[in-house]
């Protein structure tokens, strides 16, 4: 891997964590107004953390930070956040719930390791379909696409219509 991509996956990750970081309490630090609920998680549940990866592996893709994201269009960086926040968010969910419930743990060490873990292994991920564009058929592009813009729409709708099922408790 060049010396680009490095820097992407690493200082990316970082960045990426950080924000989460700083989210995680922006809600209330910001006097929990409804318009923000969409953005940042307004409960402990494991629902409203998947919003921690998505919005800040977004933005380490969409601001033309280092020379890999600056080489690459809009449309693939759109792309590369869709990727990398699934990869993320299931990451997250499934170590979450496996660890509960097939070893009994859990806790903010867990928490923080697999958030970080699912960035880290996301970034790598994208790092190696990634040249100067994204390496998907046009229908693997779209599915990203129109995956992150239906996450994008049901953060929304279910911070404020939650669901009575574990993942929104």
């Amino acid at each position: 891997m060049n010396r680009r991509k490095n820097i992407y996956i690493y200082v990316g990750v970082m960045d990426a964590f950080l924000l989460s970081s700083l989210f995680h309490f922006a809600y209330d630090f910001l006097g929990r107004p409804p318009f923000l609920a969409g953005f940042f998680p307004i409960s402990e549940s494991i629902w409203e953390h998947m919003k921690l990866p998505f919005y800040s592996l977004f933005l380490v893709n969409l601001i033309p930070w280092c020379e890999f994201v600056k080489k690459l269009s809009v449309r693939d960086r759109f792309v590369l956040a869709a990727f990398q926040s699934e990869i993320s968010m299931l990451i997250i969910f499934g170590g979450y719930y496996g660890l509960k419930s097939g070893f009994g743990r859990e806790g903010i060490w867990i928490d923080l390791g697999l958030l970080f873990t699912g960035m880290l292994i996301a970034l790598i991920a994208s790092a190696y379909i990634t040249e100067d564009s994204v390496h998907l058929p046009n229908y693997g592009k779209w599915y990203f696409l129109g995956k992150w813009v239906l996450t994008f729409w049901l953060f929304w709708i279910f911070s404020f219509v939650v669901p009575n099922y574990p993942i929104f408790r």
